[in-house]
């Protein structure tokens, strides 16, 4: 298939318009077993007096509260790397290289532009994540890919601005991934909604949230 007819069906699929000319990461998760309980009921003895004190209330458990999603600077772990969202933009229309002027289809939709920075804290063996497990969840609860995305790896300790990557690899594919070693950039675009709460992943890394404007 040539890029022409490519380009026609990832617009459709993401909704877009254009405007002119190593392993995998995270465990597998293992099948919790379903335990059977088996209760064997003993009668209480009659009571013969009425009692005198009064029953001590059994206090209330506190609940455990859920993890607060880290923020744009923060690093979460995430087996043998560390994820940090470094920069987050929007945009109402792009231009990848090769590939003309593009906007959402939807006016109530924005491109999210992504700065990221994995660091592979084992670099002699480097991982890879599919481009569809590098993804952000919308308020709605539903998840996507980035439609353009692009990488590069440096040295560890290095100082990149990730936004000096050019956007040029369209995500034309499911199968397609990203080798994650030493140190690497991701710029990442994804089509999203307007004035909501952005949530990135990396499979089920934890969280890091964000908001969008309206």
């Amino acid at each position: 298939m040539n890029r022409h007819l490519v380009q026609v069906a990832l617009m459709l699929s993401f909704g877009l318009t254009a405007c002119g000319p190593g392993q995998f990461l995270g465990p597998t998760a293992t099948p919790v077993p379903t335990l059977t309980f088996t209760a064997t009921l003993t009668p209480l003895p009659t009571a013969t007096h009425t009692p005198t004190s009064t029953p001590t209330r059994t206090p209330t458990p506190t609940k455990t509260p859920v993890p607060t999603a880290a923020a744009v600077g923060d690093t979460v772990p995430f087996g043998s790397i560390e994820i940090t969202v470094l920069k987050v933009d929007h945009h109402d229309f792009i231009v990848p290289t090769g590939y003309g002027g593009w906007r959402p289809k939807d006016a109530t939709k924005m491109f999210l532009d992504l700065g990221v920075l994995v660091q592979n804290l084992d670099p002699a063996h480097p991982v890879s994540a599919m481009w569809k497990d590098v993804a952000i969840t919308e308020a709605n609860g539903e998840s996507s890919a980035p439609v353009f995305a692009d990488s590069v790896t440096m040295e560890p300790g290095s100082d990149y601005d990730p936004f000096r990557i050019g956007i040029s690899t369209m995500v034309a594919s499911d199968r397609m991934t990203v080798s994650l070693e030493k140190d690497t950039y991701l710029r990442l675009i994804y089509v999203v909604a307007r004035n909501q709460t952005i949530v990135f992943q990396i499979q089920d890394s934890p969280a890091i949230a964000f908001a969008m404007p309206e």
